[in-house]
């Protein structure tokens, strides 16, 4: 997997990108909506992507449904943070299959830079 833009990563800024990968949309949901919930957290309506903020931080959420779909955020963005969901999935160990081959593809890059 290659990056084919380079990377707008600043340390220093409150903003933090976030690469869901599940298996729907309502998945994602249930837990955009829980976390939400939680003391000192906000839901902030006015953005594009779902986001929350949190003690300062802003959370920005992409979401992606399939493997391919996280790869192209991947290859088109940096995030700080890749959260995979594996609940209420209905054929579990093709999802963990799914899952492993994305993890490996995301090993086997070969500049290291481009791995984080």
């Amino acid at each position: 997997m290659t990056r084919t833009r380079p990377c707008q990563y600043a340390p220093q800024s409150n903003q933090r990108t976030i690469l869901y990968m599940g298996p729907e949309p309502s998945s994602f949901q249930a837990l955009f909506d829980a976390m939400a919930q939680t003391q000192g957290t906000q839901r902030l309506d006015s953005a594009a992507e779902p986001t929350l903020t949190h003690l300062g931080t802003e959370l920005q959420w992409r979401p992606a449904y399939s493997t391919q779909e996280a790869s192209e955020t991947l290859d088109s963005m940096y995030v700080n943070l890749v959260v995979i969901d594996a609940r209420w999935v209905e054929d579990f160990e093709a999802r963990v299959a799914e899952v492993r081959r994305f993890l490996v593809e995301l090993d086997h890059e070969e500049d290291v830079e481009q791995r984080y």
